[in-house]
């Protein structure tokens, strides 16, 4: 992730040189700022996608858990039914 981190950091001071007199044009600027505009969301959309996807495993992995052991008790159920003939 810090890699990641570190590439859009990057290209968003590559932009910010190209906002200097690097760059005459101000229709050049204002796209060099809409591009800016998008890298940066979507650097702040996917790190909020990892936080989330972090923040949200234990809970999926607790459900995965609490699903299989459910499977497994109405498993043994059956076959105690099947065994003595009750339902």
């Amino acid at each position: 992730m810090d890699l990641f981190n570190d590439f859009f950091l990057l290209i968003t001071l590559y932009h910010m040189m190209c906002f200097t007199a690097f760059v005459g044009e101000p229709s050049t600027r204002r796209y060099i700022g809409a591009s800016l505009i998008s890298v940066t969301n979507a650097n702040v959309i996917l790190n909020f996608g990892i936080l989330i996807r972090l923040a949200m495993r234990p809970a999926w992995l607790d459900l995965r858990r609490w699903y299989y052991k459910d499977q497994i008790m109405l498993k043994k159920h059956l076959k105690r039914s099947k065994k003595y003939g009750t339902n």
